[in-house]
C-alpha cells in the first residue's frame, strides 16, 4: 500500500498514553489476537478499505495463506478496526477515523487502543515501570487470568501482547524520548 511522509506531529509520551486511556474489557466475540506484526495489522485495514474483504483476497494481497489472513483480520477486528461482514471484514466506524487520519494520529489511536486492553495495558505499565518489556512467562499468566484460554495458545497469543507493547512503546519514543529504549527479558 502507499504510504505519504508527513511531519509526525506531537506525539504522548507513554505514561501520557496511559494516564488518558480507560482500561476496557476485552471482546468477547473477536479471538484473543496471534498477529505479532502491528503494521500488518494496520495494513489489512487500509487493504480492506480499497475493497479486499475477504481471507482469500487478504491472502493473496500479501502473499500468505488464508489462516495467517485471518489472525491479522481478526486483530484488527479485536482491536476494533475491523468486523466481520458476510463476505469477510469491512471498516468499523473506528477503523473509518483511523483511515481518515494523519500517520501521528493513526499510532497515537492504535496505541490508545492496544492500552485499553487488559493484559496489554499491563505490559505497557510494565515497560514504563521497568524500561523493559514483562518476560513471556509472566504475559503468559496474565493471559490465563484474563481469558480462558489454555494449553500451549497463551505461549503463543503472549508473543502478540509482547509485540503490540514494544511497537506502542517505541512508537510514541521509548522512555525518555529514545526509540529504540524499550528493552527486552527472555
Amino acid at each position: 500500500l502507499d504510504y505519504v511522509l508527513e511531519e509526525e506531529g506531537s506525539l504522548p509520551t507513554l505514561a501520557e498514553l496511559l494516564d488518558r486511556t480507560r482500561a476496557t474489557t476485552l471482546p468477547k466475540t473477536t479471538p484473543f489476537p496471534q498477529a505479532d506484526d502491528m503494521r500488518r495489522v494496520i495494513d489489512i485495514v487500509d487493504a480492506v478499505a480499497l475493497g479486499r474483504e475477504s481471507k482469500t483476497e487478504i491472502a493473496k494481497l500479501y502473499d500468505f495463506d488464508q489462516r495467517q489472513a485471518d489472525y491479522y483480520a481478526n486483530a484488527a477486528s479485536f482491536l476494533g478496526l475491523l468486523e466481520r461482514s458476510e463476505n469477510g471484514f469491512l471498516l468499523s466506524p473506528v477503523g473509518r477515523n483511523l483511515r481518515s487520519g494523519t500517520l501521528a494520529h493513526r499510532n497515537i489511536l492504535v496505541s490508545e487502543l492496544v492500552a485499553s486492553l487488559p493484559v496489554f495495558r499491563d505490559a505497557l505499565v510494565s515497560i514504563l515501570e521497568q524500561n523493559a518489556a514483562p518476560d513471556s512467562a509472566t504475559v503468559e499468566r496474565w493471559i490465563i487470568n484474563s481469558t480462558m484460554l489454555s494449553g500451549a495458545t497463551p505461549r503463543r497469543r503472549a508473543a502478540t501482547v509482547l509485540s503490540w507493547a514494544i511497537w506502542v512503546a517505541r512508537t510514541l519514543g521509548g522512555r525518555g524520548g529514545d526509540p529504540d529504549g524499550v528493552g527486552t527479558r527472555s
